[in-house]
């Protein structure tokens, strides 16, 4: 079972990891983190862990993985977004859309794709004017 970390204690907010064993006597998990050693956790100690088959575009940014399944769709699509969720995967990467987001012949997809939303800092936009 796949899961995610949720919040920081001594482990890394957002950071995955395989559940290896259940000892329930113990009430104790044994999981595998990603890149990283084999660690045992009380439950009663760490309750902020979530399955982690899925995560939030924004969660992504920054990690590698060997397969991804994108979901395309909405109005959140655009360039920036487009680049986390397409980059993350190292082997296969397998896109999801809607007939309505795919538009006709990928047209309206390949506009939100290509629409920036990219943001400036106002001190920027201050002292180009």
């Amino acid at each position: 079972m796949k899961i995610i970390f949720i919040k920081k204690y001594d482990l890394k907010n957002g950071e995955f990891g395989i559940v290896k064993s259940i000892n329930l006597k113990k009430s104790e998990l044994t999981i595998n983190k990603e890149r990283s050693k084999t660690i045992k956790i009380k439950v009663s100690d760490y309750s902020n862990i979530e399955l982690g088959y899925a995560t939030t575009t924004h969660k992504a940014q920054g990690i590698t993985i060997k397969n991804s399944f994108v979901l395309m769709s909405g109005a959140m699509q655009n360039k920036e977004m487009s680049y986390v969720q397409l980059s993350r995967a190292m082997q296969n990467c397998e896109i999801f859309t809607t007939e309505l987001d795919l538009g006709e012949s990928m047209l309206e997809l390949l506009r939100k794709v290509e629409l920036s939303r990219r943001k400036e800092m106002i001190r920027t936009l201050k002292l180009s004017r």
